[in-house]
């Protein structure tokens, strides 16, 4: 793997290509400085490009789905194109033949703001990744399979509208076989390194390939519980899905089923280190629950929720990210059948509408680094409704023990905007902190904090033990219950929702 540390550089090779200009109004850059590219507003996708040729020589002119509508024309896919490989795989060391599908449009292309915001080199291009997917041939296959093509546009549509950056290590619940079918095991996703695509290096900025591999139910609640990077491990390490993570559709075994020893050491690994599961996208959201003025306090809020983001050597701040992207999209699908107005993140940006940065920005900005949103007024409130799908839900129990339990925060996100950051008493000395036991609840703007005594999470898990029960009988009338340790009504709905409805 050391050579995935290198990085491609395309700026010397690509001074001797034809350029490759578009004929629309915006693709003259008005960026200072930048006037010698002008004319050459395609280094971001010679340098996927020449990623993909430095591994696969023989495959010049691979097979390509291509956006016939492209994003910034009002189009659907945010994608621009998705290239599809065919490799043969290396039998010694146990891996398959497979199709490798590669995304062109997460990272800057073109470098005139048409798309990303432009960055320059040196700092994240786009949104600072492209992603890629290994499915294993089946006999009798003359080409790739085109679902991976759908998935993949559908990962894009929910970063681009969240601005959420999947990260390795992070778990994508998606509760159906990734193909469509009805017969496949492999229902969810993970995020792992890919292994053989070098890291890009442009006038538009650097990025990193991620890969995603279809896991099965136990694989990813196992992920959830302790963390992805031990999960990926375990994985790397079974036959069926290999140092190269292909996904298999046919896999009708987990890895504990295939090793019943895994389970113990899963366990351990809990019982050691907690849950790394920091933050999640879902399906929930949060109101107050009285109509009454709240109380204004003086000290700001910062919400990035990285406040324990080194406590146990975490590369990203948190520890890994859940998103749950089936639930969004569909969320996401209504409102534009309904004729909502869905933005992307830099949409919001340009609007200027007063959301503040992006998760992406806040991870971006350094340790100490004020922000001007942080001066926001913090509200006291003396009650709030929390509204989770059974999904998102399912997750309370496990971090209250997992998280809270061992004095580390958990944040739920929806795709909105809204957050509800749960606070232990550990964390309450904290500079990004506002809660404590005597001001248990507060807000700013659309992020909630919750203080989170003991007492208060020991009912919430006997509670919300209703949840365990979900997957083995359908989950189908919404189910409300009052806190009596702090004011908070808790209304849990079926997966998908809707949410808007529920809200008392």
């Amino acid at each position: 793997m050391e050579e995935a540390q290198e990085a491609v550089t395309t700026e010397e090779q690509l001074q001797q290509e034809e350029s490759c200009t578009y004929d629309d109004d915006d693709s003259s850059s008005d960026i200072s400085g930048y006037d010698e590219l002008n004319d050459l507003d395609c280094f971001g996708i010679e340098a996927i490009d020449r990623a993909c040729l430095l591994l696969y020589p023989d495959q010049p002119n691979p097979v390509q789905a291509e956006a016939v509508v492209k994003f910034w024309f009002g189009g659907p896919h945010p994608l621009d194109y998705i290239s599809m490989y065919s490799n043969e795989g290396d039998p010694e060391q146990g891996i398959p033949s497979h199709w490798h599908y590669i995304t062109y449009g997460f990272t800057d292309l073109h470098g005139d703001n048409r798309v990303h915001s432009f960055t320059g080199r040196g700092m994240l291009s786009g949104f600072g990744f492209e992603l890629t997917f290994r499915l294993t041939k089946t006999e009798g296959e003359t080409g790739p399979p085109m679902w991976p093509t759908t998935l993949l546009n559908k990962l894009a549509a929910y970063v681009f509208h969240t601005g959420n950056i999947l990260h390795v290590g992070d778990h994508i619940p998606w509760h159906q076989p990734l193909d469509g079918g009805k017969d496949s095991r492999i229902q969810h996703m993970l995020v792992a390194e890919e292994p053989q695509l070098l890291d890009l290096d442009t006038p538009y900025g650097t990025a990193q390939f991620r890969q995603v591999v279809g896991v099965t139910d136990e694989e990813v609640r196992s992920a959830q519980r302790w963390k992805g990077a031990g999960i990926l491990e375990l994985l790397q390490k079974d036959p069926l899905v290999g140092p190269h993570f292909i996904t298999d559709m046919h896999r009708d075994k987990s890895i504990f089923e295939r090793d019943p020893s895994l389970v113990q050491l899963v366990n351990e690994g809990i019982e050691q280190d907690g849950s790394n599961l920091g933050h999640v996208t879902a399906l929930c959201a949060w109101s107050p629950l009285h109509d009454e003025p709240v109380e204004k306090s003086s000290k700001p809020a910062k919400t990035s929720g990285e406040g324990d983001s080194k406590e146990n050597g975490d590369s990203k701040a948190g520890g890994d990210t859940g998103h749950a992207v089936d639930s969004a999209s569909k969320d996401l699908e209504k409102k534009a059948e309904a004729g909502g107005n869905i933005k992307t993140r830099k949409e919001k940006e340009e609007v200027g509408n007063g959301e503040g940065h992006t998760k992406t920005e806040a991870k971006e900005k350094k340790e100490g680094e004020e922000d001007d949103d942080d001066e926001e007024n913090v509200m006291t409130l003396d009650g709030i409704q929390l509204l989770f799908d059974i999904e998102a839900a399912e997750l309370i129990p496990l971090i209250i023990r997992g998280r809270l339990g061992k004095g580390r925060f958990f944040i739920f996100h929806n795709a909105d905007g809204q957050a509800v950051h749960f606070v232990p008493p550990e964390l309450v000395e904290q500079e990004n902190v506002m809660v404590n036991a005597d001001e248990p609840i507060k807000c700013s703007d659309q992020y909630l904090q919750i203080f989170c005594s003991p007492e208060l999470m020991e009912e919430m898990i006997e509670e919300m033990e209703f949840v365990q029960d979900a997957d083995k009988k359908p989950f189908t009338e919404a189910r409300e219950l009052m806190l009596k340790h702090l004011p908070v009504l808790i209304r849990v709905v079926p997966k998908g929702g809707p949410l808007d409805s529920a809200l008392l």
